[in-house]
This record gives C-alpha cells, sequence and structure tokens, in this order.
C-alpha cells in the first residue's frame, strides 16, 4: 500500500538532507571560508536588532501559523490546490508583509540595541574557524 506524501513527510525527508549539507559545506576545506563568510554575514543582521524585535518576529509568526493552521513557505502550492482557507493563509501572509513594511522600520529604531551584540561563532578557541 503506497502513502500519499505530505508536506510533513516532505518536511521529514528535506530537513536531514539540508542540515547534513550544511554540515559538509562547514567541513570541506573548499567551502569552508566560504560557510564561514555566509555565517558571519547572517550573525551580522542582529547588530541593529535587538532583544525584542528578536522575540518579537517569530512569536507573531507563531501566532499567524496557529489562526491559520498553515505554514506561510507552502501558502503559494496549497492555493494551487485549492486547500481549505489557503486563501485565507495568502491574505494573512500579504497582510503581515504590508504591516512589516509599515512599523517595521520604527520599531527597529526603538528596539535598536545600545550594545552591539558580538559574533563569537567560530571563535579560534572552538578550532572550527581560526581567524
Amino acid at each position: 500500500m503506497l502513502v500519499k506524501p505530505t508536506v510533513t513527510t516532505y518536511n521529514m525527508l528535506v530537513t536531514p538532507t539540508v542540515t547534513a549539507y550544511n554540515i559538509l559545506l562547514s567541513v570541506i576545506p573548499a567551502t569552508k571560508s566560504y560557510f564561514i563568510a555566509v555565517s558571519e554575514e547572517f550573525v551580522s543582521c542582529f547588530k541593529e536588532k535587538g532583544i525584542l524585535t528578536s522575540l518579537m518576529g517569530p512569536f507573531v509568526l507563531g501566532i499567524g501559523m496557529t489562526l491559520s493552521g498553515a505554514c506561510p513557505g507552502m501558502v503559494l502550492a496549497q492555493v494551487g490546490a485549492w486547500s481549505a482557507n489557503s486563501i485565507f493563509t495568502l491574505i494573512g501572509c500579504l497582510f503581515g508583509a504590508l504591516t512589516y513594511g509599515l512599523i517595521g522600520p520604527l520599531v527597529s529604531k526603538i528596539s535598536r540595541p545600545k550594545k552591539c551584540f558580538e559574533n563569537h561563532q567560530n571563535g579560534p578557541d572552538w578550532g572550527i574557524g581560526g581567524r
């Protein structure tokens, strides 16, 4: 008997694959410097964001996912497949993007940290990507 693949099945297969790929990128000498540069670029985005901003975003995203019962990453596939209530998830995504565009700069300015985030990732003591 064949099991119909679902989004959960897809996520269960893709997540370990992507994780293994990232681990390989961080170990292979040819891509190690690129991986470290990308990691540092990712962490540097926290220099202008405070704890309030970093906590509020995932909190609002979680509330939206709970209310809609869907993941916004798959909303276009859900709308294309005519999943139940997927149009409301799409409208919520668009409304959230509009709201973020309008009040995001204000919230970032209000919550900007006085002391910038320090990058301790890939430090020389860890032997991962010594500088």
